[in-house]
C-alpha cells in the first residue's frame, strides 16, 4: 500500500530544499544531496522528498534526470542581485496586489450575482470550463464571444451579460496575467495548487449551480483571499 503522506508535510519539505536554493546554499549547477541524505536533513520521508523535487522540478528551480540526480538550474542569488529583474518583480508585485484587491471587492458580488442570473448554457459553459483549465482564451471584439476555450472566471462574468463589466474583467485578467512573466512558474501551475484550486472553483460552480448565492459569495472570498496569500509567497520569494 502507498505511503500516506500529510500535504503540509509536503509542502514544508518544498520549502525547505527551495530555501536551500534561494538563500544561496546551493546554486546553480551544484548536485543536490541524493533523496536519502534530504530524506535524513529534513527528517521526512524519501516518499515526501521525491513528491518535493517532483515540484521543484515543475517549478522550473532544478532539473531532475533519471540516474542522475537533480540539479540546481536556477541562479536564484543572481536573479535576486539583478537590479532590473528586482525592480520588475517589485512593480508587477504592486499591479497584481492592486489587480487582486479589487478582484476581491468586486467578484464576489459578481459570483453571487451569477447564481440569479446564469442561464443553462452558462452552467453548461463554467462546468465545461472545470475540465479544461488548461486552455488559454482569447476575446473578440463582442460580449462574451471567444475564438477558444475560456477559463472558469470569465464563464462567470460572461454569465452576466453585461458588456461594461466584461470590459473591467478583460483588464482585471490582462494585469493579474503579468505575473506570468517572471521566470518561475506560477504557484497555480504546479500541481498540488493547481489542485487546490480546481477545488474551489468546483465549490464556486457547485454554489452557481444550485442557485445559492450567499454560499457563490463566501466560496469567491475566500478564493480571492488564498490567491493573495499564495502569490504573495511568490513575490517574497524573489524580494526577500
Amino acid at each position: 500500500m502507498p505511503e500516506i503522506v500529510p500535504q503540509r508535510l509536503r509542502e514544508q519539505a518544498f520549502e525547505s530544499i527551495k530555501d536551500m536554493v534561494r538563500s544561496g546554499e546551493l546554486k546553480q549547477g551544484d548536485l543536490l544531496p541524493s533523496e536519502n541524505r534530504l530524506a535524513e536533513l529534513l527528517g521526512v520521508s524519501r516518499v515526501t522528498v521525491r513528491w518535493a523535487l517532483n515540484q521543484l522540478a515543475e517549478a522550473g528551480i532544478i532539473s531532475t534526470r533519471k540516474g542522475k540526480g537533480s540539479t540546481v538550474v536556477v541562479d536564484w542569488k543572481g536573479l535576486l542581485e539583478q537590479g532590473e529583474l528586482h525592480d520588475q518583480a517589485e512593480e508587477y508585485q504592486a499591479v497584481f496586489l492592486q489587480s487582486t484587491q479589487a478582484r476581491r471587492l468586486i467578484e464576489p458580488v459578481v459570483a453571487r450575482w451569477s447564481a440569479e442570473s446564469a442561464t443553462e448554457e452558462d452552467i453548461t459553459r463554467m462546468e465545461f470550463s472545470l475540465g479544461n483549465e488548461e486552455e488559454e482564451f482569447v476575446f473578440s471584439p463582442l460580449m462574451g464571444e471567444v475564438t477558444q476555450q475560456m477559463d472558469f472566471h470569465t464563464c462567470i462574468w460572461i454569465s452576466l451579460h453585461n458588456t461594461i463589466l466584461m470590459d473591467t474583467w478583460k483588464h482585471l485578467a490582462e494585469t493579474s496575467r503579468i505575473i506570468n512573466q517572471l521566470p518561475f512558474v506560477p504557484p497555480t501551475h504546479r500541481s498540488w495548487q493547481k489542485t487546490e484550486a480546481w477545488e474551489q472553483h468546483r465549490r464556486i460552480f457547485d454554489a452557481i449551480r444550485g442557485r445559492q448565492g450567499d454560499y457563490a459569495y463566501f466560496y469567491m472570498l475566500e478564493h480571492c483571499d488564498w490567491i493573495t496569500e499564495t502569490y504573495g509567497q511568490y513575490f517574497k520569494d524573489f524580494l526577500r
